[in-house]
């Protein structure tokens, strides 16, 4: 009889999991953090295009900003307007080296642009970088009008990337 009332009390019961139950409960798991995971590595891989844009906009303006300060120089001087931009003229374009206040014939594929320790994009001192810069200046009214045409191309991971700017710029003088 105690064996009887023990039974009533305490029914024998099967309170673990199965190994059907564990396994689900497992691959849930599995696909909870692999989905996480993946949207993380997504969101890496992206934010690095996003900054490798921003840096190629950057790049794309201050060479537009040589060509207008170059050009203000030049009616503040007297000079042709367009003058020490000629190399820029011809259909390879031209490279502008900001920091070291030079113009350059790009010869076929433009040089890749360096990035010194002091972190300045220039094309005589640093490592390299994954940005080439292209510079082409179509004059389109005679001593009046030009457009001013700046691609910025990289490479990131297999895909080719380019960043275009196209500016007008007047002879003001």
């Amino acid at each position: 009889m105690h064996k009887e009332l023990k039974t009533k009390i305490f029914p024998k019961t099967n309170n673990g999991f199965s190994l059907i139950e564990a396994l689900v409960a497992v691959s849930i798991l599995l696909l909870a953090i692999t989905g996480t995971l993946s949207i993380a590595s997504r969101s890496v891989a992206y934010s690095l295009d996003v900054r490798d844009q921003i840096t190629a906009s950057f790049l794309g303006e201050e060479a537009v900003e040589f060509v207008r300060n170059t050009r203000d120089t030049n009616v503040i001087g007297g000079s042709d307007w367009l003058s020490g931009l000629q190399s820029c003229f011809d259909v390879s374009g031209c490279v502008v080296d900001v920091p070291n206040n030079e113009v350059t014939e790009c010869p076929g594929a433009c040089p890749t642009i360096l990035l010194s320790s002091a972190g300045v994009y220039n094309y005589v001192l640093g490592n390299e970088a994954p940005w080439r810069r292209r510079v082409q200046i179509t004059e389109t009214v005679d001593g009046r009008e030009a457009v001013v045409d700046v691609t910025v191309s990289w490479k990131r991971r297999v895909f080719d990337k380019s960043f275009t700017i196209q500016e007008h710029i007047f002879n003001w003088q």
